[in-house]
């Protein structure tokens, strides 16, 4: 009976041994599943946070006007309001916005810059090289007046330790309980998203380079290279001319054969021209060397309606100033009972064809330019 009590004690310790092992096996299994499930979360968040810094980026670029003014307060106020409209874990997104353009990880106060951003490195004003500098860069303005450039804006929301008290604190593991055993229930999450502010035309216009002797200066006015964007060029008193009658271009007076109206498309009448005019602002966003069609007619309702357009203060308002003729311009200076406009800004498309009125066939784009426009005659030259 001794032997096979025994024997009965050895059975029962090694049943016990298996499920020691099973039940060790089961509690790894239940460890590398939680923390499977809770990376998988971060990830999603992650998402999440990218695609509510991808949207405040791209509506706050759109909101860049000015590319002299370092605040750009609409394309902050623009970043944060669509940023808030997306949830990462749960929440709204939030935006921290001091005013400044330092972003993590020099500061965690602040979650939007603006600046100026290049497809090549350029030098910054807070020195180095980088495609995007914080607070833009230097370069030369209208009269050779040095300014700062700003033509981007970079957003980074962030969930993070500390942040807590502005609803940006860091995100809490789903199973806060078994990360708490090893010291780990929280994670920090930050992504980043950069947009600029795409060349688009404004109005229904296109005008040319003058393109004798080989220089790109726009009628002649200055030499090839100091006009590029972003440096910026004054024109002076030039008028813009639709002239079917009168060739070459002289600088001291006006730009004969410069100008055309296009639909930027591949077709285009004055009439078609003149029916978009009353419509909303062009949406097109046309690349270099893409091709358009221009119409040189001279349509008296189509310059009436752009003399209209120009003068109405709630046109575009963000582009344009008010006040007395000849200055001072003032973007954004419109009052919504004002009507004295006295200056509107408008990108428009540069073709490398003058005049650009030839036709039928279609003109390459060779860019665009930021034209200020003080004056729009629709009733008389």
């Amino acid at each position: 009976m001794k032997s096979f009590k025994k024997m009965r004690l050895i059975v029962n310790d090694r049943g016990i041994a298996v499920l020691l092992v099973a039940g060790i096996m089961v509690a790894f299994l239940l460890l590398f599943m939680v923390i499977g499930i809770e990376f998988a979360r971060m990830f999603y968040v992650r998402g999440q946070l990218q695609n509510a810094a991808d949207a405040a980026a791209l509506a706050g670029a759109q909101k860049i006007m000015n590319p002299a003014d370092t605040a750009q307060t609409e394309a902050r106020d623009a970043a944060q309001a669509f940023a808030a409209q997306n949830t990462a874990a749960g929440q709204a997104v939030t935006l921290a916005n001091d005013g400044s353009n330092i972003t993590w990880p020099d500061s965690q106060n602040n979650d939007i810059a603006v600046g100026y951003w290049s497809e090549t490195p350029v030098t910054c004003l807070t020195g180095g090289t980088d495609q995007f500098c914080p607070g833009g860069i230097t370069v030369t303005g209208v009269g050779g007046t040095p300014q700062n450039v700003v033509n981007a804006i970079k957003v980074v929301p962030q969930r993070a330790s500390g942040l807590e008290s502005t609803a940006r604190g860091s995100v809490d593991f789903l199973f806060a309980g078994v990360g708490s055993l090893v010291g780990w229930s929280k994670m920090d999450v930050r992504r980043q998203a950069i947009a600029t502010k795409v060349p688009a035309a404004d109005t229904y216009i296109a005008v040319c380079w003058n393109t004798d002797n080989g220089n790109k200066g726009l009628c002649q006015l200055a030499d090839g290279t100091s006009c590029l964007y972003p440096n910026a060029c004054s024109l002076s008193s030039v008028q813009f001319l639709l002239n079917t009658t009168t060739s070459g271009c002289d600088p001291s007076t006006n730009c004969s054969d410069s100008m055309a109206w296009s639909s930027l498309l591949n077709n285009t009448a004055a009439s078609d021209v003149g029916s978009l005019l009353c419509g909303q602002q062009p949406v097109q966003r046309l690349c270099p060397n893409e091709q358009i069609t221009t119409s040189g007619g001279t349509e008296s309702g189509s310059f009436a309606r752009v003399e209209a357009l120009m003068y109405n203060p709630a046109y575009d308002g963000g582009n344009k100033s008010c006040g007395p003729v000849g200055g001072p311009f003032t973007p954004s200076s419109c009052g919504s009972g004002s009507s004295s406009v006295n200056g509107w800004w408008v990108e428009v498309p540069i073709l490398n064809v003058c005049p650009p009125t030839n036709q039928p066939s279609p003109i390459p784009v060779w860019g665009y330019a930021k034209i200020h426009i003080v004056a729009a005659c629709g009733s008389s030259a």
